[in-house]
């Protein structure tokens, strides 16, 4: 298209507007009128990026040039066989205007006084309606409604007669020609049905989409305006709503009691036509000079702006700019949000129009009449929910994929096999297979809690690893079965027990049967206990590896026979788990340790042959188990030097590895080792580590790095959680915060309330009762000392005998709100305000702990219905009815809250 400018030789702009009714069909306004379409075709030469799959070539339709200077434009609403446009003129007149070869203006719309029409719309409701704006005139108005049946005036022919105008809209041809014969002349409706603003420019208009008598409009002068055409046009609802001239005023197709309107300022504002007062939300675009707000007719909350001084087109989502927004009263000037998209162009638009099927495409044009249609890649909006599954969208559909563990084992090893990290994340099939909200949520289940004996057993069920070690330790502290020495100081670590005692080792024991030197000690001792190595009792030995064996770990309960030096014990170990293990190359490695044991003496270990074969790479490298390679390496190398490769091998247990030191270690090394130990799982989170430090600030170190790295905020919570409040920091506080916030998400209400008994904080009240008059706060704590205050007066005044035998019915002093005195609301079953005890007679009460009030005094209330009464009246009734109490009430929900 070439640029076409008016007789004072400004370029005029184009407006373009896509049909609701012919697929692919738009309409170009500027120095004429133009029908197009968009066809598909597979010889198009380079196609844009921008063009979607099924668009590759405009068609010119048709082309009106009795229309000029199009200055407006609006589709007809209702569909007809011809396409049928509305154009506003410079002159003030509003055509109806056609692409058949006879009629092209089948009627126009004459103004009393010629100036520019600004703007027009369609009534939606009433399709024969149709609304004009026009600039300023003294003495006359600037907003017209005029009818599109209305009978007109036609012009006379040459012999003086008048032609027929009931064939007007008739007489068009289907066809779009080109013929520039002379046409019939339209006729002319000189008198709106209704006009309204006098002497004030109409920039911009809308009529409402749920109402059809309601036109809403935009004045020159900052005003936005409401006129009901039913009633007097001349006091209309009247707001200023910006701080220049409304520049466009148009409802949301989806929630038609939202307006939005623009101005050159930069600023969308969005109002609520049902509170007129101020905006209930605005939107700085940064963009001067708007020109063009459009919403998006298939997607909520989406719109799209263009200014005269950008190269670009800005979609905006107000459903997310919105969010965050207080219910104060807010300096919008400074709500400044961001687009969502941005289109970029290679000149500034002159407009664009949504495609009415595609909420993904729209089509523009730019002021060198340059048509683009601009396709949105689509995005894929991604929710976790909080008991798992994901849910996702594409375009119009939704779909929800869940996400479950069949076991809870992929949190430890399981059968003696150590999994990968890798292999915790993710299956060979590509599933997922470890999420610790999962986790978490299935613990809950199971029990998980600040029971600490019930902790024990299920992770020991579990076989979870760390965390068996964890809730051991702390279960043993609780059961008594650590020494006097330890248990007096709550969940105390070895390295307390070591640092608070001066005492050094006795003198190093030797043992006879092969040569290496144990260390004997009482902090020692304590050491071994909590790492479950202390087997002073007998058969205690035999026990761990019975226990051991029955999980399946019998590479680990030979490896801790070994560090005993039970050679014996051990080939048993091995012996029996040749019969019980299925695995073919496992059970190979268990034989060949199984016969490297049977030929060890201290004869061996002094020639160096048993050793060379014993450590042989072929052989020793193939072992993967991490306990059977410690096995060989502690019994083939030389005193000390052997013990590194037991001590720093990570696939040991931590508990393992402590309690080996303890037995081999020098006092110096033992001390050095721990410490080294301590800041090793500081940085690794890992949560053995508790068992060296105890509950002290160095273990709020490890679970920090433990949360950071696994997200396991319940184990945190639920341990640190057994710490008094005044020890703990504001990192346990935000755990256990955390933690709550999850359970309440989870909807688990009972496992939230037994974790804050446990906890024995005290918390504040979360539900409040108020007056439904004045609003005020009734709490129970005012309405409870009143009670004991009235109760111990009457046993006063009344005397023993009388006290007894009041005591069933407690009469409360006022049964009204003591802010406004207005009756407080009423039991539905005994009819009696809520502030008046139950007749208790012959019925057994609950109180709670440390209170005085009654349960069954209690006000409980349905949260659909808000029909209640007293706790005891209510579960009495709900004992034999599953409807709501009151007569006329069918809810159903009540007794679901009890």
């Amino acid at each position: 298209m070439n640029v076409n400018r008016d007789q004072s030789g400004v370029k005029t702009r184009r407006l373009l507007d896509w049909s609701p009714h012919f697929p692919n069909q738009f309409v170009v306004g500027s120095s004429d009128l133009r029908l197009f379409e968009l066809n598909s075709t597979s010889n198009f030469p380079n196609p844009s990026k921008n063009f979607g799959s099924n668009v590759k070539k405009v068609v010119v339709k048709g082309i009106n040039y009795e229309v000029s200077q199009v200055r407006c434009v609006g589709w007809n609403p209702i569909g007809s066989e011809e396409p049928l446009v509305a154009c506003g003129l410079p002159s003030g007149k509003v055509v109806l205007a056609t692409f058949s070869s006879s009629n092209r203006i089948v009627k126009e719309f004459v103004p009393k006084h010629s100036r520019a029409c600004n703007c027009l719309a369609w009534n939606p409701l009433e399709p024969h309606r149709l609304a004009a704006g026009l600039d300023k005139v003294r003495g006359d108005c600037s907003t017209l409604v005029w009818d599109i049946n209305q009978q007109g005036i036609l012009p006379s022919d040459s012999d003086g007669s008048q032609k027929d105008s009931s064939n007007s809209l008739k007489s068009q041809s289907n066809d779009y020609s080109f013929n520039l014969s002379p046409v019939e002349a339209a006729e002319s409706v000189l008198t709106p049905v209704q006009e309204m603003a006098n002497s004030e420019a109409t920039t911009a208009l809308a009529w409402d989409p749920s109402n059809a008598s309601c036109l809403v409009t935009g004045t020159g002068v900052k005003w936005l305006r409401i006129y009901d055409l039913r009633a007097d046009t001349n006091s209309p609802q009247s707001v200023v709503a910006h701080s220049k001239s409304v520049q466009g005023v148009s409802f949301d197709p989806f929630k038609h009691e939202r307006l939005a309107t623009f101005s050159e300022d930069g600023i969308i504002k969005f109002w609520d036509v049902r509170n007129f007062v101020e905006p209930v939300f605005s939107l700085v675009t940064n963009s001067k000079g708007l020109q063009q707000v459009e919403w998006c007719p298939k997607r909520s909350g989406v719109l799209a702006s263009s200014s005269r001084d950008e190269k670009s087109i800005k979609f905006w989502d107000i459903q997310d700019a919105m969010v965050g927004q207080k219910n104060e009263r807010e300096d919008f000037s400074s709500s400044h949000s961001r687009p969502y998209r941005t289109h970029e162009g290679s000149e500034t638009y002159s407009s664009f129009s949504w495609d009415p099927s595609n909420q993904h495409r729209l089509l523009s044009v730019n002021n060198s009449g340059i048509l683009e249609v601009v396709t949105l890649q689509q995005t894929i909006p991604i929710k976790w929910s909080p008991k798992g599954d994901l849910s996702f969208s594409y375009g119009n559909k939704q779909t929800t994929l869940k996400i479950e563990n069949d076991s809870l084992n992929t949190l430890s090893a399981a059968q003696g096999n150590i999994p990968t990290e890798e292999e915790k994340s993710y299956s060979k099939e590509g599933k997922i297979i470890f999420d610790v909200s999962i986790e978490m949520r299935k613990r809950v289940q199971l029990g998980y809690s600040m029971d600490i004996a019930h902790n024990k057993k299920m992770m020991d069920s579990l076989n979870a690893g760390e965390l068996c070690t964890l809730w051991n330790w702390m279960a043993d502290y609780l059961a008594g079965v650590f020494p006097k020495e330890i248990s007096d100081t709550l969940f105390q670590g070895i390295h307390q027990i070591f640092k608070s005692s001066t005492a050094t080792s006795k003198k190093p024991v030797e043992k006879t049967s092969l040569p290496f030197v144990t260390y004997v000690s009482p902090q020692r001792q304590f050491a071994l206990q909590i790492c479950g190595w202390g087997f002073d009792k007998k058969d205690s030995l035999d026990q761990a590896v019975s226990r051991l064996e029955s999980n399946g770990q019998y590479e680990r309960a030979a490896a801790i026979c070994v560090f005993h030096i039970d050679l014996k014990r051990a080939m048993g170990c091995l012996v029996r788990g040749t019969g019980a293990v299925k695995d073919a190359k496992r059970v190979v490695h268990l034989r060949y340790v199984h016969m490297a044991l049977a030929g060890c003496n201290e004869q061996a270990l002094a020639s160096g042959f048993w050793k060379e074969a014993c450590l042989e790479p072929s052989m020793f490298n193939e072992i993967k188990h991490p306990y059977l390679k410690a096995c060989l390496s502690f019994l083939c190398n030389d005193t000390g030097k052997g013990y590194r490769s037991v001590l720093d091998d990570q696939n040991l247990s931590l508990a393992d590895r402590v309690g080996f030191a303890c037995k081999f270690l020098e006092d110096s090394e033992l001390i050095h080792f721990i410490e080294n130990s301590i800041q090793e799982n500081q940085k690794k989170g890992n949560v053995e580590g508790i068992i060296l430090t105890g509950l002290d600030s160095r273990a709020m170190e490890i679970f920090e790095q433990y949360v950071n790295t696994t997200g396991d905020v319940q184990t945190a919570a639920l341990v640190m959680g057994h710490l008094p409040k005044k020890l703990r920091d504001q990192r346990v506080d935000l755990w256990i915060k955390s933690y709550r916030d999850l359970l309440d998400v989870w909807e688990l209400w009972h496992a939230r309330a037994k974790f804050d008994i446990a906890l024995k904080d005290p918390i504040n009240s979360q539900v409040y009762v108020r007056c439904n008059f004045c609003n005020q706060a009734l709490s129970m704590s005012l309405i409870t000392s009143r009670r004991g205050l009235t109760n111990q007066r009457t046993r006063i005044s009344q005397g023993p005998s009388q006290s007894s035998s009041s005591s069933n019915f407690h009469k409360q002093t006022s049964a009204s709100c003591p802010g406004c005195k207005k009756p407080l609301p009423r039991c539905v079953v005994c009819l009696l305000p809520f502030s008046v005890n139950v007749p208790n007679a012959g019925r057994q009460t609950q109180t709670t702990a440390g209170s005085s009030t009654e349960f069954g005094n209690w006000f409980t209330w349905c949260q659909s219905c808000r029909h209640g009464g007293h706790a005891a009246h209510m579960m009495d009734w709900f004992k034999n009815h599953r409807e709501c109490p009151v007569s006329d009430c069918k809810c159903t929900q009540c007794g679901t809250f009890l």
